[in-house]
């Protein structure tokens, strides 16, 4: 088994910020600050709401969709079901479907390496949560085709400080027109649902449907995720094929239940 070496990263407060990373953290820190309030505006009503909308847009549109059905192709549905599942996701304040599938299959294709997007050599933070807020090192490392310089990017009004170009490892979702509106038209559609939200069921609906479970959710996901490409590495479990579709893990550090419980033990091969 080769050993990995940590490649050289820089560090997280000397590195240049660009438009988009300054955007992603301004962003964090505002819903981390409306969350603090959550407690505060809690009723049943908007529990259940958040509940209900955390299965339809995490589960089914995150995890069913984007993950499983759109980044590794692991079964088929009916076009429209496929549509309506990856709207969903749209509405996880995650990305639209092109960019989320394409960071994905670029994590598989290197995995575990320095151009890794998220590889856990590169240290916890850097995994779980910093690359988040690094797109030079996206731009440096991975797929440079699709993460180019802002000055290339597309100029149109719904992108705004996104500096994505085209990627190149997601032809399937391109050539069809529905992804390639979603992408074009992202910041428009977690808007609407807002609106209803907070028409339905005023603030409490808006903060625990919106702000709230999407936050919840984005740690739950990407923690357990993380914590276990950490745990691969650190525990040397090493899967047998790193190829798309993923893996399992094997061994005596299987956590199960934890996909299971998040829908992300479903297999579909």
């Amino acid at each position: 088994m080769e050993t990995m070496v940590k490649a050289d990263l820089i560090p997280f407060g000397e590195r240049k910020w660009t438009d988009r990373d300054k955007y992603m953290a301004g962003l964090l820190i505002i819903m981390h600050l409306i969350c603090i309030t959550a407690p505060f505006h809690f009723n049943w009503n908007a529990f259940w709401v958040a509940a209900a909308l955390h299965i339809i847009i995490d589960i089914c549109g995150i995890n069913i969709s984007y993950h499983r059905n759109l980044s590794h192709r692991s079964f088929k549905l009916p076009k429209w079901l496929e549509y309506f599942l990856a709207y969903c996701g749209t509405l996880a304040f995650q990305g639209d479907p092109i960019d989320w599938v394409s960071t994905h299959r670029c994590h598989h294709q290197f995995v575990d390496t320095e151009n890794d997007p998220h590889s856990p050599i590169q240290g916890f933070w850097f995994s779980y949560f910093t690359w988040l807020l690094d797109s030079n090192a996206l731009t440096r490392r991975v797929c440079p085709q699709y993460f180019i310089d802002h000055k290339d990017t597309e100029k149109t009004i719904f992108t705004l400080v996104l500096k994505y170009g085209r990627p190149n490892n997601v032809g399937d979702l391109e050539k069809q027109s529905f992804y390639r509106f979603l992408r074009k038209t992202y910041f428009l559609h977690q808007l609407p649902l807002a609106i209803l939200l907070h028409a339905v069921g005023g603030t409490p609906f808006l903060i625990w449907g919106t702000i709230f479970i999407t936050v919840l959710s984005f740690k739950i996901i990407v923690f357990i995720f993380e914590l276990i490409n950490e745990a691969d590495v650190k525990l040397s479990i090493i899967c047998e094929d790193h190829s798309v579709p993923p893996c399992d893990l094997h061994g005596e550090f299987n956590m199960s239940y934890i996909w299971k419980s998040t829908m992300e033990y479903w297999r579909f091969v």
